[in-house]
């Protein structure tokens, strides 16, 4: 799971230490990988910040499947994109 540098200092967070990642849904495991692609957002005046799991391997979209939502387009059936609120904890 990808997370930004300010995210890692914020939980404590070194590459390769394993989280617990969280949603209303369900809860995996992922091993934490610190990326500069991603920044904090701020929006009304708090601090947002956004974590990605990529899809590369089985075991990613398993656990990324388990905590999202399994909603579709109703017209073209198509999946809803893979996005949710999460709690990130170090596991």
């Amino acid at each position: 799971m990808d997370v930004s540098a300010a995210l890692a200092d914020e939980l404590a967070l070194a590459g390769g230490d394993e989280v617990t990642v969280a949603s209303p849904r369900g809860t995996v495991r992922a091993r934490v990988r610190v990326s500069d692609a991603l920044k904090p957002l701020t929006a009304g005046g708090r601090t947002v910040h956004t974590v990605a799991m990529p899809l590369g391997k089985a075991a990613t979209a398993l656990g990324v499947n388990a905590i999202t939502s399994a909603a579709a387009d109703p017209t073209a059936g198509t999946p809803a994109a893979k996005t949710c609120l999460v709690a990130v904890r170090k596991a």
